[in-house]
């Protein structure tokens, strides 16, 4: 009887040790590398940029929506007209260089005034009807102008999140852009939550409101948003080029 016990013992420990390599092939295959169960936050976010930046130069023909309010528009200061440079059109242009010529899409489904609760509502028309690749989420003023709320616009932007990933939809998440006035500290919560969500949801981000408060000067930035909110025409296309620069940092100018 004392050496069937053993023998089961032998039998059962073999069992245990012949399953660990399938548990770890699990969490590799699950988690795409050992390693990135060991990243820091930071490094994490790192690697989420780098390897949509892969995806978006590989991919033989790419969709991308860019969905937004009015920055994502291109919305003139003052008079509420398009300008002829959104964001979203430059970025296409950026992108057919990078790509060696495969053929890109980049549809701008920016609206003036929407928040997070506008964008809830309407994805289906706005984006999941293009069946897009990629899609790239700016919101957040509106939200803090409107006193929305840090809480709601989590939600919002969880939601919309989540839609897109039932679709298998790769996401780029922006942060807002400055305000250009005491309105600004209202809106750091909101920037400082995006990046969270972008974390939690382990999606890639770039942070466009850091990049403008810590490289321009208040002289500077005030030239470029002559209302304290919206570019002139000529500094949209920065908001692709900071885009640019985080996908590809090893080919900034």
């Amino acid at each position: 009887m004392a050496s069937f016990k053993r023998a089961s013992n032998e039998k059962s420990g073999k069992l245990i040790l012949l399953s660990i390599p399938f548990i770890a092939a699990g969490i590799f295959t699950s988690c795409g590398s050992i390693r990135y169960l060991i990243m820091s936050d930071q490094e994490k976010m790192e690697y989420n940029v780098s390897h949509l930046g892969n995806y978006i130069r590989e991919e033989k023909e790419l969709s991308i929506v860019c969905y937004g309010d009015s920055i994502t528009y291109g919305y003139t200061p003052f008079t509420g007209q398009k300008v002829k440079n959104p964001y979203p059109e430059t970025l296409a242009s950026l992108l057919q260089k990078n790509r060696n010529g495969k053929p890109v899409t980049v549809l701008n489904e920016g609206v003036p005034g929407w928040t997070t609760e506008n964008a809830v509502l309407f994805i289906e028309n706005r984006v999941l009807q293009h069946n897009p690749d990629l899609v790239i989420l700016m919101f957040g003023i509106n939200d803090s102008i409107q006193k929305i709320g840090v809480e709601k616009y989590r939600q919002g932007m969880i939601q919309i999140i989540r839609r897109l990933k039932k679709e298998n939809i790769k996401i780029l998440l922006l942060s807002p852009t400055p305000i250009l006035s005491w309105k600004n500290e209202e809106l750091k919560p909101y920037t400082k939550r995006v990046a969270d969500i972008a974390m939690d949801e382990n999606i890639a981000f770039v942070d466009i409101h850091t990049h403008f408060m810590e490289n321009y000067s208040e002289d500077e930035r005030r030239i470029m948003l002559p209302d304290t909110v919206h570019f002139k025409d000529q500094y949209y296309p920065m908001i692709a080029q900071i885009i640019m620069g985080s996908l590809y940092p090893s080919e900034r100018d």
